[in-house]
Parts: structure tokens; sequence; C-alpha cells
């Protein structure tokens, strides 16, 4: 069951979903820190109870619950530089949760990325982007693969009229079945960190604007042309 929640949710179910990164050696897991959190910027917990950088209108964060618990979390909240696209961070998975990034294995983030996808279409949003550390970059790139409509024999989308803005609410590998084709962008300076990212635009007569004002990060030279 998904749920989207924020600082008045209750903090200790939230808790145990961050002991349950006790022992995992993923980098995201350094997110779910429990001891001090309250001093730690970067948890979960901090974010969440905090900042209450998921309180506002337009943002949330996703919690995927089975059994009365929660297996995995997604975070979005509108870009500090577009007031049009939002940012997907603080996202994780219980170990054994989320085997890979075969379509197969990839339901928990997947169904909370498509949830998030239709509440932002509602709050006014444009597209989205996701943002890595360089280290992750792979993750990025095959997602993109995975999600290249050239792909699916059968792909098609949906298309709705919204504030005078054609928007591709959805797009389908095949009938029944989500994706969303991405993009890649970067690397950027965010956050004090070099990054890469992977955008979608519901409207992708927005691109040029997008990419106009993504512009205001610094660009990371790479000394390839």
């Amino acid at each position: 069951m998904l749920q989207l929640i924020n600082s008045f949710y209750p903090i200790d179910l939230v808790l145990e979903f961050c002991k349950a990164s006790i022992g995992d050696s993923r980098p995201n897991a350094t997110n779910m820190d429990t001891i001090d959190w309250e001093k730690k910027s970067h948890t979960l917990l901090y974010c969440l109870y905090v900042e209450e950088r998921f309180d506002d209108p337009r943002n949330g964060y996703i919690v995927n619950i089975e059994d009365g618990k929660i297996v995995s979390g997604l975070g979005f909240y509108t870009s500090d530089w577009d007031d049009n696209i939002y940012i997907e961070r603080r996202g994780y998975t219980v170990p054994g949760s989320l085997k890979g990034l075969s379509l197969k294995d990839a339901i928990n983030t997947n169904s909370m990325r498509f949830a998030i996808e239709d509440c932002s279409i509602g709050r006014g949003f444009l597209g989205g982007i996701t943002t890595f550390e360089r280290y992750n970059e792979h993750i990025l790139d095959k997602s993109i693969k995975i999600n290249d409509k050239s792909r699916y024999p059968e792909y098609s989308n949906e298309v709705v009229l919204i504030n005078d803005r054609k928007l591709i609410i959805k797009e389908f590998r095949k009938p029944g079945v989500r994706m969303r084709q991405l993009k890649k962008v970067g690397p950027f300076i965010h956050k004090g960190c070099e990054q890469v990212g992977m955008y979608h635009l519901f409207d992708n007569n927005y691109e040029d604007e997008f990419l106009k004002k993504l512009s205001v990060l610094k660009i990371v030279d790479t000394g390839k042309i």
C-alpha cells in the first residue's frame, strides 16, 4: 500500500524503517542514520521532522507499506532553480525488498515514482529530475536504457490538455504497464556535490526553458567535448 506522508506521520514507524538500514553497505543507507539525527541534515528523519521539507503543499514523501511496516520510500519537492520541476530525493528500500533494476524487480521503486508523477501533475509540475552522485551514474544509465520507448513495440501514451499545455500524463511500454522516458543531464554541482541527473517532462515543449533554468547550476568541466 502506498501512502503520502509528512512530518505529521508517526515518527516511530519511520524510525523502524530507518533502523532497517543498519548493516546496509549501499551508499544511500547513510541517509537513514538514526543516531543524533536531529543534528544531521542529510538524514531522512531530519528532512522529514526538523526541516519539514515535505510539508509544503506541493511536496511529499511516498512510502510503500507491507504488513504494517514501511519497506520503501521516496520523497519529492520543488527544485530550488525551477518552480515547475520537482526533485526526487531520499529514496530507500529495505534490503531484500528491491533486488535490482530489472522490470520485474523494480516494482517498489516504479510504483512510488508513478504515484509521484500522478500527484505532481495535479500540483502543477511540468516534470521531475532525479540526481545522483557520480558513483551511482551506472544506475542512471541503466534506468534510461530500460525506459527507452524504442525497446517496446506496443508503446503508447496518454495526453491531456491542462492549462493550455499538452501533458503526457502517462506512458506505457505495453497496455497496462507504465514507464517514463528519461534523459540524462550533467555533470553539475548541486548541494555542494558533483552530480548527474535524469529528467522527464510531461510537456516536451518546456525542455528548452527547463535546460536554460538548469544552467544556473555550475556545470562541471569534464574535459570532454
